[in-house]
């Protein structure tokens, strides 16, 4: 069985920024917090969320004899790559869900190779866990009030994923707020949707709206393709994050680079072929139209 420090040491090596460890105690109060959220309708049409929400705060649900949650976070900011308007920085290269799933893949081979009876459960975003809220209890940052996670060296540029394992750790303490008075992430919100409570009211939130949201109506936009930055542009913690070290996240993918005019010729085949491996294969063609008709308004 490895040391904590060898897990962190090996993390680093897999260019793993951030990593920190809690226990496998439910988030009760978290969870209230979640089904509140829930009732008042925040979720717009996200359906899957209604489903098992308790599962969410308790990691016995993902992983009968969980002992330990161990959190990680990657960034994704880089220099080289340029902020466009129109586009989430977060869907400008490769799809993190798979970059991340195969790193958390192989710290757990990693440390199944000197422990083979430990058991696990790797979350990346897709898994039911509320990935913010234990994040924020090992340690690698605080839910800031547009409710992403913060870090005070690398923003808010952050992926995070998790390893639910069945052994005992020592756990790191949760990270002080550090937003105090700040209200510029609120400010910065072109539809309001930042809530007073540090979550999101979906239905006004533009990366929902240009993403998840399957109505036929076409809600408002403000000239989004593909997710906002808006909130994250102006917290005063990303103004000089550290930069990602991880490859995978330097080069620019082909949707994200291209012009607006560019993107409005390009051919349902073209869109499927250069969406494959980046965030832009969770919307469909037709949604991805559906959106640039909108910047025309």
């Amino acid at each position: 069985m490895l040391s904590k420090k060898e897990i962190i040491e090996y993390a680093r090596s897999l260019n793993l920024d951030l990593i920190g460890f809690t226990d496998d105690s439910p988030l009760n109060n978290h969870s209230l917090i979640f089904q509140q959220w829930l009732a008042s309708g925040n979720a717009g049409d996200m359906k899957w969320l209604y489903k098992n929400p308790l599962k969410r705060y308790d990691p016995h649900a993902l992983l009968n004899d969980a002992k330990t949650v161990i959190c990680v976070a990657i960034s994704y900011f880089s220099n080289s790559i340029p902020s466009q308007k129109h586009i989430s920085k977060y869907a400008a290269s490769s799809d993190y869900h798979a970059v991340l799933g195969q790193k958390l893949r192989d710290l757990l081979k990693h440390m199944q190779h000197f422990d083979p009876g430990l058991n696990a459960r790797i979350c990346v975003d897709s898994t039911p866990l509320a990935e913010k809220a234990f994040a924020n209890r090992a340690g690698i940052g605080w839910q800031g009030k547009n409710s992403l996670i913060v870090n005070e060296k690398y923003g808010s540029w952050l992926f995070l994923g998790e390893l639910i394992i069945n052994r005992t750790y020592l756990t790191d303490p949760p990270a002080p707020d550090r937003c105090q008075n700040c209200t510029a992430c609120i400010d910065a919100c072109p539809t309001g949707a930042i809530r007073d409570n540090r979550s999101i009211d979906a239905s006004k939130c533009i990366s929902y709206i240009s993403i998840e949201y399957s109505g036929n109506d076409q809600l408002e936009l403000y000239e989004k393709l593909f997710g906002c930055d808006e909130c994250q542009k102006a917290c005063p913690w990303n103004a000089e994050p550290f930069q990602t070290s991880e490859n995978q996240f330097t080069s620019p993918n082909k949707l994200y680079l291209s012009s607006l005019e560019d993107l409005k010729c390009m051919s349902e085949d073209e869109f499927s072929r250069h969406s494959k491996g980046t965030a832009f294969e969770r919307i469909s063609f037709d949604k991805f139209r559906k959106n640039l008709r909108s910047i025309d308004k």
